[in-house]
């Protein structure tokens, strides 16, 4: 049967032992000592001081050291000067809240960016999609394991 037709079916053939997938959350666990890539496009500033774009660059390159490369710097570059668009929309909304051309700006640009930190895998659905889970209880797995080894038992 050809592959794409037992792919269809949900028939998927097995790894082999040799050949497993090594969960990027088991990769994520090792401290990654990386410094923080300088962004190549000058960022807004706020009075002197950094602006949101460039404290989601540093934020985000820390919490992502693990899986973000250097390809991945210009998608990061447009999503922090998206941010720094974003701020300023902000505050023409606050300004005027019946300017619905920058409103509806503002909740198109976070769609933006929300689907461009999807595609680094900055929202949860993608890290799950990637093998990614954040560290913390999983009353799920911890009750798999206590069947796993009461079956071992007996």
């Amino acid at each position: 049967m050809p592959k794409e037709r037992r792919e269809h079916l949900g028939l998927r053939d097995k790894p082999s032992e040799n050949n497993k997938i090594v969960p990027l959350s088991v990769i994520a666990s090792v401290p990654v000592e990386r410094d923080i890539p300088e962004p190549h496009r000058p960022l807004m500033t706020i009075g002197g001081e950094i602006g949101y774009g460039r404290q989601m660059w540093n934020r985000f390159w820390t919490a992502g050291a693990s899986w973000l490369k250097e390809d991945d710097k210009e998608l990061m570059m447009m999503i922090c000067e998206q941010e720094d668009e974003r701020a300023v929309l902000r505050q023409m909304v606050f300004k005027d809240a019946n300017d619905w051309r920058a409103r509806t700006g503002l909740r198109q640009l976070e769609k933006s960016i929300t689907d461009n930190l999807s595609l680094l895998g900055f929202t949860p659905t993608d890290r799950a999609r990637i093998g990614f889970r954040a560290q913390g209880a999983d009353p799920l797995g911890e009750f798999r394991k206590r069947v796993e080894a009461k079956r071992k038992q007996a």
